[in-house]
């Protein structure tokens, strides 16, 4: 294993053990942060698992893949930039009432998404000139 997959790999583990830990140990006895611990390690060991059995024969960055990336996350930024400035206008016309958790909840997940999808056409257009 390179140090890229121990990492992840160790910090999973952790994560498992700490939030196996937290309510033996009194710490959090009740409330969300040993599930969301064991939840988060859990995750990060799937997709370290995951991305490593994928991409075992395959090289996992160049400069083409780097520069395809770079170029998915800042168009995500902008979209991510339009959203904000969608979700000020919906607010400001009250066309729908945004709670903060709605408003953290649909930026987080469109920044993900869309990074995701740019990132997806981009690969598949096969170059960002």
């Amino acid at each position: 294993m390179q140090w890229k997959q121990v990492l992840p790999v160790t910090l999973g583990l952790l994560l498992v053990a700490a939030g196996i830990a937290l309510p033996f140990a009194g710490i959090a006895d009740e409330g969300p942060a040993p599930t969301a611990l064991v939840s988060a390690g859990i995750a990060m060991l799937i997709v370290t698992m995951i991305t490593t059995f994928r991409y075992r024969d395959e090289v996992q960055a160049d400069e083409r893949t780097k520069k395809i990336g770079a170029y998915g996350i800042t168009y995500s930024w902008l979209f991510t930039l339009v959203l904000v400035f969608l979700l000020f206008w919906v607010d400001y016309l009250d066309l729908a009432a945004l709670s903060l958790q709605g408003v953290l909840a649909l930026l987080g997940f469109g920044m993900i998404l869309s990074a995701r999808a740019f990132q997806w056409y981009l690969f598949r257009k096969g170059d960002v000139a």
